[in-house]
């Protein structure tokens, strides 16, 4: 495996790590305000990436 793949490779599972925090409180966050309500989508965005993450699902997209 090539140095840029691994480079990606764990850069990709930090990302996720701190996604499944990031989803733990804005979940928390929903509960506290309405308790019969739940997080059903996440969508983070910067000026060069989008992540949209959807509860329940082991999905990520990336729209560039």
């Amino acid at each position: 495996m090539s140095d840029e793949f691994l480079n990606k490779l764990i850069k990709t599972k930090q990302i996720s790590h701190q996604l499944q925090n990031l989803v733990a409180l804005a979940r928390s966050v929903i509960s506290d305000t309405d308790p019969q309500n739940d997080l059903s989508t996440l969508r983070v965005r910067s000026k060069s990436n989008e992540i949209i993450v959807v509860t329940g699902e082991c999905k990520l997209v990336r729209v560039c």
